[in-house]
């Protein structure tokens, strides 16, 4: 909720030097349910991981990425104590 985002969501990805920014394999995105807990999202998003794998295999054996163009990039690592702060004030709950 830090970010006011929209949308939540699993992109598989190719390694790199920096932090996502490997080429795309796979990618889903959906809604964020700002009433779920944090732990309840990680779980939701585990949930996606074996198709995504599977499509993205695929999409590494034909060279196959998803247009990174269209793909707004970023990571949220975990908050800091500020951020934590702000999490709780908006009714974020991490369990």
């Amino acid at each position: 909720y830090l970010a006011n985002e929209k949308e939540i969501g699993v992109t598989l990805h190719l390694m790199s030097d920096k932090l996502d920014a490997g080429e795309i394999l796979a990618q889903i995105k959906y809604p964020l349910d700002r009433y779920k807990t944090l732990d309840e999202l990680y779980m939701q998003n585990f949930k996606f991981v074996p198709e995504l794998f599977d499509i993205a295999v695929d999409n590494l054996e034909n060279q196959k990425f998803v247009n990174s163009m269209s793909t707004k990039r970023s990571y949220l690592g975990f908050p800091g104590r500020e951020g934590i702060e702000i999490f709780r004030k908006q009714n974020g709950k991490f369990i």
